[in-house]
C-alpha cells in the first residue's frame, strides 16, 4: 500500500502511460488533486461526470467499477487536449490508455525512455519504481533554481522542512529522487536525511 501511495504522490498532475489499460483510468485522490490544480479557465472546460459502466480488473483488487467518466483538459508540450478518464475508489494514479496514446500519437521508446507525440519529443520523467509519466498540467520542466536557492532548508525545523521538500517536489513536476537530489545538492540545501 505504501508504494501504491508513493506512485500516486510522484504522479500527482501526471499521467502514467500503461499500454495494458483498456481506457485511461485514476483514483479519486489523483482526481482531486488535478482538479485542485486546474487553472480556473481550464477548470471550467471539465466535463462530467458522465455516465461509464466500465470494469477495471487490478491483480491484487480483483475488479473495480467507475463510479464516473470525466472529460479532462490537459496540457501537453504546450498544447491543449481533453482526455477521457474513469474514476474508481482505489489510491492509484491517471493510467493512460494505450487507446489514449494512439488518439494522441504518442509513441515511447522503452529502450531509453524516451516519448514523441506526432514525431515530437515529449517531455517525460521516470518515478522512483520506474513508470514513465507525463507532466499534463502544463508546468514548466525546467528547474526554478531561485525558488530552490531562496529557501533555507537546513535551518529549518523538521516539519517545515518535510512541507517544503514535497511543496518543491510538486513545483517541479514530481521528477525522479535522483533529479530531485541534484537540484538540492545544486542549491546547497541537501543532507542525507532528506533522502
Amino acid at each position: 500500500a505504501e508504494q501504491k501511495g508513493q506512485f500516486v504522490r510522484e504522479s500527482l498532475g501526471c499521467g502514467a502511460f500503461d499500454t495494458g489499460c483498456t481506457a485511461s483510468v485514476a483514483g479519486e485522490e489523483w482526481f482531486k488533486d488535478f482538479i485542485g490544480e486546474l487553472p480556473e479557465d481550464r477548470k471550467a472546460k471539465v466535463e462530467g461526470p458522465l455516465k461509464s459502466g466500465r470494469t477495471f480488473m487490478f491483480g491484487n483488487q480483483g475488479t473495480l467499477s467507475s463510479g464516473a467518466m470525466y472529460r479532462l483538459p490537459v496540457k501537453l508540450r504546450g498544447e491543449n487536449h481533453m482526455i477521457e478518464v474513469d474514476i474508481i475508489k482505489s489510491n492509484i494514479p491517471l493510467l493512460i490508455s494505450r487507446k489514449e496514446m494512439s488518439k494522441l500519437d504518442i509513441s515511447i521508446n522503452n529502450k531509453n525512455d524516451t516519448a514523441t507525440m506526432r514525431g515530437v519529443p515529449l517531455p517525460i520523467m521516470t518515478t522512483s519504481a520506474g513508470h514513465l509519466i507525463v507532466d499534463l498540467l502544463g508546468r514548466k520542466q525546467r528547474v526554478n533554481m531561485e525558488k530552490v536557492f531562496s529557501v533555507q532548508l537546513l535551518e529549518a525545523d523538521e516539519d517545515t522542512q518535510m512541507k517544503t521538500l514535497d511543496k518543491i517536489h510538486k513545483q517541479f513536476g514530481h521528477r525522479s529522487k535522483k533529479a530531485f537530489v541534484t537540484v538540492l545538492k545544486t542549491a546547497k540545501n541537501w543532507t542525507p536525511k532528506f533522502s
